[in-house]
């Protein structure tokens, strides 16, 4: 981010998963977000539960809003789903800045699946920092 920037609103693409044959809204399950800074140092976490916000059945790009968080240099934001609803992925054009947190561990996994010929592709979470 440039100098004085300010993270202000985390937009995460996912549904709530279910179908047609399902309710379009189930039991209450919570989800995280954490912000954590370039040597993944906790800056800002949210609980919330999933269906304060995730309650459609299609993708589609949900607006969390955040008190402001002055931030300098590289950050990440994890995204806890507690496998309760599907996250939006890009497929193509990855770029190699996703990955998966394994917070045992404190350490990063680049994002990826294995979908063609059994071969791994890099894959993008679709999740933005909106700031000023």
């Amino acid at each position: 981010p440039k100098p004085d920037w300010k993270l202000k609103q985390i937009r995460v693409l996912a549904w709530n998963g279910f179908n047609e044959t399902t309710l379009a809204v189930t039991s209450p399950s919570n989800f995280l977000i954490e912000v954590r800074d370039k040597n993944l140092n906790l800056l800002y976490r949210l609980a919330d539960t999933q269906n304060a916000y995730f309650t459609l059945r299609a993708p589609a790009l949900i607006a969390i809003d955040i008190p402001a968080l002055p931030l300098t240099g590289d950050f990440y934001i994890i995204f806890y789903d507690r496998s309760t609803m599907k996250i939006g992925v890009e497929l193509e054009n990855g770029t190699g800045n996703s990955y998966v947190y394994d917070s045992l561990n404190s350490e990063l996994i680049p994002a990826q699946f294995k979908i063609d010929n059994n071969e791994s592709t890099k894959v993008n979470w679709v999740i933005r920092a909106v700031g000023e």
